[in-house]
């Protein structure tokens, strides 16, 4: 699963968002992307995240646009972690490895360019968009749920 936090530019948000998908059981299943960091996020938060990433076996890539990341790495779907948009529940949403989740880090302006291709997802449970680390924490709980579920199963 490709996980992408996008426009950060809190040094903080960056290496929260690395250290919760670090955390997984299998890190070596997830590639965390982030794309257009500014500001201290991109000087010292990502230098930061890469340490925490490397040392937990997690691929980890920065890349100056979401285009860019769908380019490269070709996701079969793209989901997008907004209500400004029409929103499905997460809980509905079938993911692959091939999958794209984005995680708007609502500190800059989100853009159009790539969005566009992605659906609207959220948590039903929740009255509001929740901040980037705590949606990657529950989509990451409920999609190894599923996925140690199948294993067990197969």
């Amino acid at each position: 699963m490709i996980l992408v936090l996008h426009a950060p530019t809190s040094p903080h948000m960056v290496t929260e968002f690395v250290k919760t998908a670090s955390a997984a059981k299998t890190p070596r299943d997830l590639v965390v992307v982030i794309t257009r960091p500014g500001g201290l996020a991109a000087q010292s938060g990502v230098p930061e995240a890469w340490k925490y990433a490397h040392k937990s076996g997690l691929a980890f890539s920065v890349l100056p646009e979401l285009l860019d990341a769908m380019e490269i790495y070709r996701p079969a779907e793209i989901y997008i972690f907004s209500r400004n948009r029409e929103w499905v529940d997460f809980r509905e949403v079938e993911m692959g490895d091939n999958t794209m989740l984005i995680f708007p880090s609502g500190e800059q302006p989100l853009g159009r360019e790539g969005v566009e291709r992605a659906k609207g997802v959220s948590f039903s449970e929740f009255s509001r968009d929740l901040g980037p680390v705590q949606s990657l924490s529950i989509a990451l709980y409920i999609y190894l749920s599923r996925t140690s579920r199948s294993k067990d199963e197969g």
